[in-house]
């Protein structure tokens, strides 16, 4: 079997780190029926789930990392748009996350988009 490359493994581990992180805000969303954004969490989770699925058995990290920045990014935006400014301290993961993936140029280029 082939080794994985350390790009993978960032991929799948932000995935999971990302998914894992998501979750309880989720569950507390849900559970105080707030059920729009409760929606839009799964909707991030399911997302990063099918990309962490799709790099472990593609092992296609070029796809994997527009999917995981647009996953977030969007989520992001419609997180801050139905909760209020009060959730732009979010607004660094996700720019951290981006620079990870892609070159500079891009990363900045994608975090202005949003």
């Amino acid at each position: 079997m082939k080794k994985r490359t350390a790009q993978e493994y960032l991929i799948m581990s932000m995935c999971a780190f990302i998914a894992l992180g998501i979750l309880p805000f989720a569950i507390y969303r849900y559970t105080f029926d707030d059920y729009i954004t409760a929606s839009v969490d799964a909707l991030v989770i399911l997302g990063l789930c099918v990309t962490f699925t799709h790099v472990y058995f593609t092992r296609q990290v070029k796809l994997a990392s527009h999917l995981l920045a647009g996953i977030t990014l969007v989520g992001l935006t419609i997180i801050v748009y139905l909760k209020g400014a009060s959730h732009v301290y979010w607004v660094f993961p996700s720019v951290v996350a981006s620079v990870y993936l892609f070159t500079i140029t891009r990363a900045l280029l994608t975090s202005l988009s949003f």
